[in-house]
């Protein structure tokens, strides 16, 4: 059976390192300036255009969900708890509802 890991991330943590990506080509510009400040035309319509990306992103995970089993992976859920998200993560992907005594 295909199944399918849909792997997401809070957009408001993101955000400026897509704006630097997508205006500088760089993520590594160091600023103490906030770019809503000193670019507030650029900024405003990036965040329009970024918020248009996500909602497609969103809507199109949400749509294969209904056809594909889907196991949706919060990025920040993996940081702050690596072994009950990846737990979690091969329960679904064996299709066992334990993985408890497995050695990997």
């Amino acid at each position: 059976m295909n199944k399918q890991i849909f792997l997401v991330r809070n957009p408001v943590d993101t955000i400026y390192s897509q704006f630097l990506l997508n205006q500088f080509k760089s993520q590594n510009i160091e600023s103490t300036n906030s770019f809503k400040d000193d670019f507030p035309d650029m900024w405003d319509r990036f965040v329009e255009r970024y918020s248009n990306y996500w909602n497609k992103y969103t809507q199109t995970g949400r749509k294969f969900a209904k056809q594909v089993p889907t196991f949706f992976l919060r990025y920040e859920d993996l940081i702050l708890n690596p072994e009950k998200s990846l737990s979690e993560l091969m329960m679904f992907l064996l299709d066992v509802p334990s993985i408890e005594g497995t050695i990997v």
